[in-house]
């Protein structure tokens, strides 16, 4: 969430930003260029040659590895 939208829900102001005491989960993602094909609610399919893969989160100041516990990447 972004401040502006934290604003807007009335969320105060340490939410939605990174400065220093202010607080904040996070994702960190890796793009990967791998061949997938994505399927949406209309079961629409398109074929795309990247992928974001999830690397680590942070929640509440504790760093949790989601290369230890995710999906394993394709052959």
């Amino acid at each position: 969430m972004t401040i502006n939208w934290a604003r807007s829900l009335d969320f105060g102001t340490e939410i939605g930003t990174l400065k220093l005491g202010s607080q904040a989960d996070l994702a960190v993602l890796e793009l990967q260029g791998w061949e997938v094909i994505y399927t949406d609610g209309d079961n629409k399919r398109r074929k795309a040659q990247q992928v974001l893969i999830p690397i680590a989160t942070v929640r509440g100041g504790k760093v949790i590895d989601a290369r230890s516990t995710g999906p394993a990447a394709p052959a």
